[in-house]
């Protein structure tokens, strides 16, 4: 991995059309220069819009780590998740609280970490493919910036 690839910046969401309802979860990675190094939807089936975030900010976590990143900084437009994240808030709903702690534990993995909030305008790329997501029950990638839907073998 090249230095700069060592530090990746995180950009996740999560939603679910009705909540709860067919969800998805979706991130962008892109190194400390923006440059984008992968922008990805997953097609999570039945779930709130909360466990939705959650579950994106696990599977972008998930893959910056499997990009060899030391150091991460994620942004969420979920603002319940950052502030339970950073402990502003405690974790009261039991489906929440297993998927804060891998958070926890992915967050731990890595030799520093920030994680913020961002207003929803800003976060316009993960939501996108959360969307494209759950329209077509798929997993979909950005490639060259065109969707590319991959098949799911969510029910």
């Amino acid at each position: 991995m090249k230095q700069s690839n060592k530090h990746i910046v995180i950009y996740t969401d999560g939603g679910s059309r009705p909540n709860p309802g067919p969800s998805a979860a979706g991130f962008t990675l892109t190194d400390r220069y923006g440059v984008q190094l992968l922008v990805k939807g997953k097609y999570i089936g039945y779930a709130t819009c909360n466990e939705a975030e959650y579950r994106g900010a696990i599977e972008a976590l998930k893959a910056a780590r499997g990009l060899g990143a030391e150091s991460v900084h994620l942004f969420s437009d979920s603002e319940l998740l950052i502030k339970q994240i950073n402990g502003e808030y405690r974790v009261k709903n039991k489906s929440l609280i297993e998927l804060h702690r891998q958070v926890n534990k992915l967050l731990s993995s890595f030799k520093s970490w920030k994680v913020d909030h961002i207003y929803r305008e800003e976060n316009t790329i993960a939501d996108s493919v959360v969307g494209k997501a759950i329209l077509s029950r798929s997993d979909v990638i950005l490639l060259d910036n065109r969707m590319a839907f991959v098949t799911s073998c969510v029910g």
